[in-house]
């Protein structure tokens, strides 16, 4: 069984994300929120699961982040 790293996503990791959405909601137009929600650290936490030695994003999940 492969292992799954999951870690904060990095600028680097977008166009992983991208295909990501795309492949997950063909039939909705999600980019444009997701990259206006990865511009801002402060509005939402983003993780992605790296599954295996492939390296490539598979899993995906952004949470609002609580004010304090």
């Amino acid at each position: 069984m492969e292992t799954i790293e999951i870690r904060e996503s990095v600028p680097g990791d977008l166009a992983a994300i991208e295909v990501l959405y795309l492949e997950a909601f063909p039939d909705e137009d999600l980019l444009p929120l997701v990259r206006e929600l990865l511009q801002d650290a402060s509005v939402a936490l983003s993780l992605v699961g790296i599954i295996g030695s492939c390296g490539a994003c598979r899993l995906h999940k952004m949470q609002r982040c609580q004010k304090q």
